[in-house]
């Protein structure tokens, strides 16, 4: 065979070839992009739900600060009977029953110790979020105050002038590093609760050191 006809018959099968092999490139190039979009979206997905944890924390500590302040007005408006708001027990998880006397009419006056015990049961229902509710297949789901909530105040023994602390602890979104309370705080029953994860690590604290004068 002449050497002319070798070099055309080559030249016709590298031609043929041409377009396998376009195609096998342009097939990794697609599976390439792909691949670095799925990533991609990943990454979006997870910024999404971190921003929305991120969301909902900040959400429950602006709650967690209005009750603080509900709680310190009250009892600066009742300042004659500040021992009573002094928590002998942790609040929070309907800890208390509602009082005898509802210190809701003219009828039935409150002693400075009853309003007390009034503030503290309406504030821990505020807390625990059972004021605002809905029906769920029927069924009434709690919906407002904090998740898991517990407080405590401490002052002094007496009452009176002094400096008082509010602690109020809430389970978060999103895990973190925390360090215990101790037993200066609620006699240490924050800690331990078991409520807010390995190492208390979904536990959000919002402690308030406030002076009142009597």
């Amino acid at each position: 065979m002449p050497l002319t006809s070798i070099r055309v018959i080559a030249s016709r099968r590298q031609a043929c070839s041409l377009p396998h092999r376009a195609a096998g490139v342009g097939m990794i190039e697609v599976l390439v992009a792909l691949i670095v979009l799925s990533v991609g979206m990943l990454a979006v997905i997870g910024m999404q739900i971190t921003g929305k944890q991120a969301y909902a924390d900040s959400v429950l500590r602006t709650s967690a600060a209005h009750l603080s302040s509900d709680l310190i007005e009250r009892m600066r408006v009742n300042n004659n009977g500040l021992n009573a708001y002094l928590s002998s027990s942790v609040l929070g998880g309907t800890s208390l029953s509602a009082p005898a006397n509802a210190c809701d009419s003219s009828s039935s006056p409150c002693t400075q110790a009853e309003l007390a015990a009034r503030d503290l049961y309406v504030w821990e229902r505020a807390l625990d979020g059972a004021e605002e509710s809905r029906q769920v297949s029927g069924n009434t789901r709690e919906t407002g105050g904090l998740v898991n909530a517990r407080a405590c105040v401490t002052g002094p023994s007496s009452g009176g002038s002094g400096l008082y602390e509010l602690t109020i602890v809430w389970r978060g979104k999103q895990e973190q590093s925390t360090a215990n309370l101790g037993t200066s705080v609620c006699g240490g029953g924050l800690d331990g609760t078991g409520l807010y994860g390995s190492a208390n690590r979904y536990r959000r604290i919002l402690r308030v050191s406030f002076f009142i004068g009597v």
